[in-house]
């Protein structure tokens, strides 16, 4: 009888452990972020917003494509139509300003009292956020919904950037690509330390150059769940090849947004 009841005993700890349910990694790819800022020479706020955003990149900063638009405040040397294309899009009120993945992110914000709130929005004001680093790991921990590739090949001064990848799921997707360049020495307005005041020789960076793709990227349907395209553009003489990078994003067909994953590549490793 002893042995009776210790056998169905068993098996009752095996059913309801059988019914447990199970932690199952969440299907997808490790996340790159695409942080899209908007800025201007002109905007003495701008150099703030940067190092916020700088400071709470510390430490994930390869999992990170940073591209800084230079609109949303007034146009300067550095922008270009698609960054205005793309303001009117997302409908970018001022500078300085962030967009994460083209989709409502959550960061905390600092109140008037000292304390903090998350505010769920599309563009974010990051010269009120509370704790970047915190938020921006957060945003790391969502998988990704396909993967991003870039191989590049350079003859003189001729790119061919391909981008490949995996897709969770066949669809319709677009293809982001572009070029974009560091280290740009220009005029900064600069409000730092509490008067307003010009930066000579203030250090431009994550600056687009050129786009390769449409400005809203170009409609492909995944096959196989894979994709593919290429991409091949002359480089401007004026452009130091080795601090320009090539950029390159999947996002969903519809509403071009929001984005399945981000990948850059610099150009100086193809030669």
């Amino acid at each position: 009888m002893k042995k009776t009841f210790l056998s169905l005993l068993a098996a009752t700890a095996f059913l309801f452990t059988a019914c447990e349910p199970k932690n199952e990694p969440e299907p997808g790819f490790e996340r790159t972020l695409l942080l899209e800022q908007f800025t201007g020479q002109d905007c003495g706020f701008c150099p703030i917003g940067a190092t916020i955003i700088k400071e709470g990149l510390k430490g994930i900063e390869d999992r990170v494509v940073w591209t800084a638009h230079h609109v949303g405040y007034a146009p300067d040397e550095f922008t270009i139509s698609n960054s205005e294309s793309l303001l009117t899009t997302f409908k970018v009120n001022g500078a300085p300003s962030l967009i994460m993945n083209r989709e409502e992110t959550t960061f905390s914000y600092a109140t008037q009292t000292g304390g903090s709130a998350d505010q769920t929005l599309f563009v974010h004001t990051p010269t009120g956020f509370n704790n970047a680093s915190a938020d921006f790991k957060a945003a790391l921990e969502k998988k990704a919904e396909a993967s991003v590739n870039i191989k590049t090949e350079l003859v003189g001064s001729k790119l061919t950037a391909t981008v490949y990848g995996e897709v969770l799921e066949d669809q319709d997707i677009r293809v982001t690509a572009y070029i974009q360049e560091n280290k740009l020495i220009g005029e900064q307005a600069d409000y730092s330390t509490g008067q307003a005041q010009k930066i000579e020789n203030y250090e431009h960076n994550h600056v687009p150059r050129v786009y390769m793709s449409v400005t809203l990227g170009d409609a492909l349907t995944t096959t196989n769940k894979t994709y593919e395209k290429v991409y091949t553009v002359e480089l401007d003489s004026k452009w130091k090849v080795e601090n320009c990078e090539v950029v390159a994003f999947v996002t969903k067909k519809t509403g071009y947004k929001p984005v399945l994953n981000a990948a850059s590549a610099p150009v100086q490793s193809a030669q």
